[in-house]
């Protein structure tokens, strides 16, 4: 994770750049980070009726 100081081209910047870079906000300090991977829930069907609601993809 890098921290951004007075850099005039990132300078408010937020979001995903790509799918490489992701700039976010905390506490007034930007940084910027790789993008967090994305995933996929396996859940079987025993644990399925288990759950009170319903998990829409």
């Amino acid at each position: 994770m890098a921290k951004s100081r007075n850099n005039v081209i990132t300078h408010g910047l937020s979001g995903l750049v790509g799918d490489l870079l992701a700039f976010r906000q905390r506490e007034g300090k930007q940084f910027s980070t790789k993008s967090s991977k994305k995933y996929t829930l396996n859940v079987s069907p025993q644990l399925l009726r288990l759950i009170p609601f319903t998990l829409d993809p």
